[in-house]
């Protein structure tokens, strides 16, 4: 169900109401949604510690996906995408980079289990 750097989910239905599955899912995370285009979304969950935060505690980077919707033969595909480096590239040591994976999966994890609770998901791969 959950993949190393991007996830996808075939959705069936009306388009309109699949996006605001998709929506809803997230917003029940605590994530915010910045909409880029028609059929791409930034969404963010937690806020960028300050240089100083990360030099001198263990501020964890936040959730940052790109989600982008395609129309498939199925269905409304969802591919959610994380840079696997966060936004500070590679400046974290190995227990920062797993709790900020560890992060990334879990929202995936629980994106599937709103859309299934849905009834829409058809499919999910890695």
């Amino acid at each position: 169900m959950t993949g190393m750097f991007s996830w996808e989910y075939v959705l069936s239905g009306d388009d309109a109401a699949a996006r605001s599955a998709v929506r809803s899912g997230f917003e029940q995370q605590g994530f915010t949604i910045e909409q880029q285009s028609a059929d791409q979304w930034t969404v963010t969950q937690g806020e960028r510690p300050s240089f100083l935060e990360r030099l001198t505690t263990n501020a964890h980077e936040p959730i940052v996906l790109t989600v982008k919707f395609a129309p498939g033969a199925d269905g409304l595909v969802v591919d959610l995408h994380r840079n696997p480096f966060g936004r500070s590239g590679m400046t974290r040591n190995a227990v920062q980079m797993a709790a900020l994976d560890k992060g990334y999966r879990a929202a995936a994890d629980a994106l599937h289990e709103h859309l299934a609770a849905a009834g829409i998901l058809l499919s999910s791969r890695e």
